[in-house]
């Protein structure tokens, strides 16, 4: 696990919510969904994912993409949750499934 210091985790906080807010003009509706969302940082994924509830990060992505490829990521990822995907889902992936092939 990465260890960020606090300096690091204010700056992607302001940087998220600064993006998230400047949207707001841009795109209201996809922008007030991003409200609904929490955002948290997840160094075992590779790159960003969502849950429904959240949309988790890679630092070391995070760190690597323009604030413009970040808003095209973070409307990606609200997108899922507007329609619907992360409770599409209905696997459990905690367990093995047997196929019989």
């Amino acid at each position: 696990m990465v260890q960020l210091t606090k300096e690091e985790i204010v700056g992607i906080t302001k940087r998220l919510q600064g993006i998230r807010q400047g949207l707001v003009r841009k795109t209201p509706f996809y922008a007030i969904l991003l409200f609904g969302l929490r955002f948290s940082l997840d160094d075992m994924m590779e790159t960003v994912y969502t849950d429904g509830e959240r949309i988790a990060f890679n630092p070391d992505f995070l760190k690597s993409i323009t604030d413009r490829e970040l808003e095209f990521i973070m409307l990606h990822e609200v997108s899922h949750v507007a329609l619907g995907h992360p409770f599409r889902c209905v696997y459990d992936y905690d367990i093995d499934i047997e196929i019989g092939i």
